[in-house]
């Protein structure tokens, strides 16, 4: 089995299951059992195996960030000189500690990492770079670019069976 494959154990119903709830994460166990035709104790069985065994990591729901207050989406890279873990421990731990930071990625290519930071407004994202990023050892450039327009957005991942 590939590494990252899903588990033999995840079978049609499973990712029905899986399906609905990343469509509403609210729904009751009644109804999920309804959409996925089991009854409820088996449905609540196969929820909970799903829970254990990590596909499904948490439930929270989805925030319009510009309704509270938050306008300015950036993606910021950031390059360090030298590498040392170090460097890369402290940035891991900040990130960690910063709320406005959603996704914070190590890349291959130009730059060293790469993340997502939602502000205010442009002060703020100044202030952040400024007071936050540049307090790190060894950052060596940061670049970052404003979403003009979010194209799309979604937490949603594609799940294996019929769409």
């Amino acid at each position: 089995m590939k590494k990252n494959a899903p588990s033999e154990t995840l079978d049609e119903t499973d990712v029905q299951i899986l399906r609905h709830l990343q469509d509403d994460g609210r729904l009751s166990n009644a109804k999920l059992a309804q959409r996925v035709a089991l009854s409820e104790t088996p449905c609540w069985h196969r929820l909970r195996k799903l829970e254990s065994e990590g596909y499904i990591q948490s439930y929270q729901a989805m925030l319009d960030r510009r309704k509270l207050g938050l306008g300015e989406l950036a993606f910021i890279s950031l390059n360090f000189s030298p590498h040392t873990a170090e460097a890369f421990a402290s940035l891991e731990k900040l990130v960690e500690a910063s709320e406005e930071v959603l996704t914070c990625h190590r890349v291959t290519g130009e730059a060293d990492f790469v993340m997502t930071v939602v502000a205010e407004d442009l002060d703020s994202v100044r202030d952040f770079i400024d007071t936050v990023l540049r307090s790190l050892p060894n950052v060596a450039t940061i670049r970052t670019s404003l979403s003009l327009r979010e194209v799309k957005f979604s937490s949603r991942l594609p799940l294996p069976g019929a769409r």
